[in-house]
């Protein structure tokens, strides 16, 4: 596995014109710049490997799929009450993490621009607030498993080496 540091990922992912984010027409599929957009024009933002971006779980897969590492990792807001208004309004929120250290997390930062940060590192004490009010407590989140779909931390099916907690001795106490 690629030991991908915070760096290289807010360096690849930090900017949707790197990233290749674009906007389209639904109806024609025809890629529109700026000057193109305005309050009447039917546009949707598509990720680069053409899955619509407004969908946070398909972020979350583009990431995972363009390192080729990591997990997609979710929850529902009943499962796991958060305290910030973009998503405590919503059902749940799904983002990638990578190496169990970094969330990835391009829905938040680019599609609502509610957030400037692109990454978050579960190892770093600066970070906590910002996790907890976003994403609550890892130990509640489900991972997202092939074939199967999302598995929640209390079934039995949760695979043990995608339990957050078991990089306990060097994460933060988030609770």
């Amino acid at each position: 596995m690629l030991k991908i540091t915070r760096r290289e990922l807010e360096s690849r992912y930090g900017d949707e014109d790197k990233i290749g984010i674009r906007n389209e027409c639904p109806r024609t599929g025809k890629v529109l710049q700026d000057a193109d957009i305005t309050e009447t024009t039917d546009c949707i933002s598509v990720l680069p490997n053409g899955e619509q971006f407004f969908i946070c779980t398909n972020s979350a897969k583009f990431v995972v799929d363009d390192l080729k590492q990591g997990d997609v990792y979710g929850f529902a807001n009943e499962d796991n009450p958060v305290t910030h208004p973009e998503i405590s309004s919503s059902d749940g929120h799904d983002f990638a993490v990578v190496r169990g250290r970094y969330i990835v997390d391009l829905w938040i930062s680019h599609f609502t621009g509610c957030e400037e940060q692109v990454v978050y590192d579960l190892q770093n004490p600066k970070d906590a607030g910002k996790i907890k009010e976003i994403y609550g407590d890892p130990q509640k989140w489900s991972v997202m498993m092939p074939e199967v779909g999302f598995v929640k931390p209390d079934e039995p099916t949760y695979p043990s080496n995608k339990r957050l907690n078991a990089w306990a001795e060097h994460s933060l106490s988030l609770g």
